[in-house]
């Protein structure tokens, strides 16, 4: 189980590494991007560059917080999968020292009704 638990948290771990981030762009970025386009177009390329930095900068604030954000969301289910392998761990573990206990008992009225007879 625990290699299984083990593999698990390896797929995972592939799964959500840093690689597997998507940014989104916002509307107001997209916006912000076909002004810069529009600009350039027209042959206005000052105001296509100031254009152009200040969506570089909002975009780099939007990535940053959906990183920050993806990764405390990566880290919170992987805590999730890691107490769901603990209970099942536990789970097995509990019915182990159960299943323990009723053959001890078991063996305990075998032994009774033994001596009882002789």
């Amino acid at each position: 189980m625990r290699q299984r638990h083990r593999f698990a948290v390896e797929e995972f771990d592939e799964a959500h590494d840093a690689d597997a981030f998507v940014p989104r762009l916002s509307p107001q970025l997209r916006e912000m991007r076909e002004a810069e386009k529009s600009l350039a177009l027209n042959h206005r390329y000052e105001e296509a560059i100031v254009q152009q930095k200040l969506a570089d900068a909002q975009e780099r604030k939007e990535v940053a917080k959906q990183r920050r954000a993806w990764k405390a969301r990566v880290v919170k289910l992987r805590k999730a999968l890691l107490k769901k392998h603990q209970t099942e761990l536990q789970m097995l573990r509990d019915r182990i020292e159960s299943a323990r206990q009723e053959q001890a008992k078991t063996r305990e009225e075998e032994t009774r009704r033994l001596r009882r007879r002789y």
